[in-house]
């Protein structure tokens, strides 16, 4: 009898166990499904940071690029103008005529 006894309290704490873990899991879900909205906001707002940053670098690249060509064709100008400058030393007929003081000389005698 007592065999018995024990075993329907243990049938019957394990149906209750069972019914405990099934009310959990759906408690669980429950509030799961309750924050889904507020989760899929956050992931909303991460992904609108990370496009605004995304933009951005691509502005601040544009920008750096436009920069370095600028410069490049600065210092390609640069360069072309002192080889222009060079060149018309060089090919300057009056290169080496210099100006010679004049004498004066002052005959008080």
């Amino acid at each position: 009898m007592e065999v018995k006894r024990r075993q329907a309290y243990g049938s019957t704490d394990l149906t209750l166990d069972r019914e405990r873990l099934e009310m959990q899991r759906t408690d669980d879900l429950q509030r799961i499904k309750a924050y889904l909205p507020y989760m899929q906001q956050l992931k909303n707002q991460e992904l609108v940071r990370a496009q605004a940053l995304n933009a951005s670098n691509t502005g601040n690249s544009l920008a750096l690029g436009r920069q370095a060509g600028s410069y490049a064709l600065a210092q390609n100008s640069h360069t072309i103008a002192g080889r222009i400058f060079e060149q018309a030393l060089i090919s300057n007929p009056y290169a080496n005529a210099g100006m010679a003081q004049p004498t004066l000389s002052y005959n008080i005698g």
